[in-house]
């Protein structure tokens, strides 16, 4: 046990250097030392401050069981090989900014009480955070993960930064959860990526740039992919309430199971042939009911009972999206290039088609719901029989006409529509 402050700034380990199960009751100042063997912390109790600002670990460094009751600090320190943070507790905030994973990092059952800080860390090595608790923000902004990245039934508490990350190997986020933000705007998966089961409040893919990557499935309240770059044909199976897709380019086409979502695609780019249905509360049962072994209700910080309970509360919000009469409404696909895109079992009845491309090889299947003219009246003209008409009618009678009389003048419609596909408000949409 170390009584008071302990200061080792500076010093040079040419050994292995043991502390494990060691207690420093106050201050533990380890900043700009060089561990030449290895550096054995497993277990070790730090009451006070930390700091590892700067270290250099040659050798492997162990902070196995460790407790950092305090603000733990790793900021610029360099790991050699192997570290290994296996079920370690930081109760303050951990700073690991600028710092450099030469080898294997491994995190695995850690809890993070307060704010953790990994932005612009460099991971040369596999890097494991699987079953972590992150009770407040994590931040891993512009973070290379040059090897796999594992997080899979990691909870994250509050918002989860991984904007501008790039992800090299494979990225896994199995049954994670993100009761708050779950931001990878900007983020590059050139390797591949699994997402299956994971949920969140809000999905955040803005601008990401997937390579080789499916999001399969996934269930959130938002689901943001506006500008999303998919380069080979990809996999989407998303639950969620509302979906943002404007501007997004499938290269290679895909296969998009949307289910319960309001769905905008201004401006999509469908350039492979693209299948967008919903399939049903059924596909995501198995994604619903299996939840990370890791929820410790019981656990001693009162943060990370906050964070379970954030976490069945958003289970169950999600779960009620499952719930019966639920379908996909596809919005708008303004602008978009629809040529390869075929639509299944979703509703159009408000979904705006002006100025999309291709519409004359777009594919609308018996499933899918389209608006239709009011009921026959015997007032009523032989003009008006029943049929199928588009969002873009219903808002012309509303502001030229009726449905009952002819408009007094018919206004130019030059801009608003494709003239050349979309000859008129119902024609050529399913054959009707």
């Amino acid at each position: 046990m170390f009584t008071g402050d302990a200061d080792f700034d500076g010093t040079l380990f040419t050994g292995h250097a043991g502390f494990a199960g060691v207690t420093f009751t106050g201050h533990a100042g380890f900043a700009g030392v060089t561990f030449a063997g290895d550096a054995r912390f497993a277990g070790v109790t730090f009451a006070g401050d930390a700091r590892f600002d700067g270290v250099t670990f040659a050798e492997d460094a162990g902070f196995a069981g460790a407790t950092f009751a305090e603000h733990a600090g790793f900021v610029g320190a360099t790991f050699a090989r192997y570290a290994r943070f296996l079920d370690a507790t930081f109760a303050k905030h951990a700073a690991f900014f600028g710092a450099t994973f030469t080898g294997h990092a491994e995190f695995f059952g850690a809890t993070f009480a307060k704010d953790a800080r990994f932005d612009g860390v460099t991971l040369a090595g596999d890097a494991g955070f699987a079953e972590v608790t992150f009770a407040r923000d994590a931040e891993f902004a512009r973070v290379t993960f040059a090897g796999s990245a594992g997080f899979a039934g990691a909870t994250f508490a509050e918002h989860a930064a991984f904007f501008g990350a790039t992800f090299t190997g494979h990225a896994e986020f199995a049954r994670a959860t993100f009761t708050g933000r779950a931001g990878f705007a900007g983020a590059t998966f050139t390797g591949s990526s699994g997402f299956p089961g994971a949920c969140a409040k809000v999905f955040v893919f803005t601008a990401a740039v997937f390579h080789n990557s499916n999001l399969d499935p996934i269930i959130g309240e938002t689901v943001d992919l506006d500008g999303a770059i998919f380069h080979k044909r990809a996999r989407l199976t998303v639950m969620c309430s509302r979906m943002s897709m404007r501007h997004m380019q499938l290269r290679s086409g895909g296969h998009l199971q949307i289910h319960a979502a309001d769905i905008s695609a201004e401006g999509a780019e469908f350039l492979g042939r693209t299948i967008l249905a919903d399939p049903g509360p059924t596909a995501f049962t198995e994604a619903l009911i299996r939840h990370p072994r890791s929820w410790r209700p019981e656990h001693r910080l009162p943060q990370v009972r906050v964070a379970v309970q954030a976490r069945n509360d958003l289970a169950h919000r999600l779960t009620a999206l499952a719930g019966a009469g639920r379908t996909t409404t596809v919005r708008s696909l303004r602008t978009a290039n629809v040529g390869e895109l075929v639509l299944s079992s979703v509703e159009l009845n408000r979904c705006h088609f002006a100025g999309a491309h291709g519409l004359d090889k777009l594919r609308i299947d018996a499933s899918c719901q389209l608006a239709w003219t009011p009921a026959a009246r015997w007032w009523r003209p032989w003009r008006y029989t029943r049929r199928h008409v588009l969002a873009e009618e219903w808002d012309w009678r509303r502001r030229y006409a009726s449905w009952d009389h002819r408009p007094r003048s018919v206004p130019s419609t030059a801009g608003s529509r494709d003239r050349r596909h979309l000859p008129g408000p119902a024609e050529r949409i399913g054959g009707q």
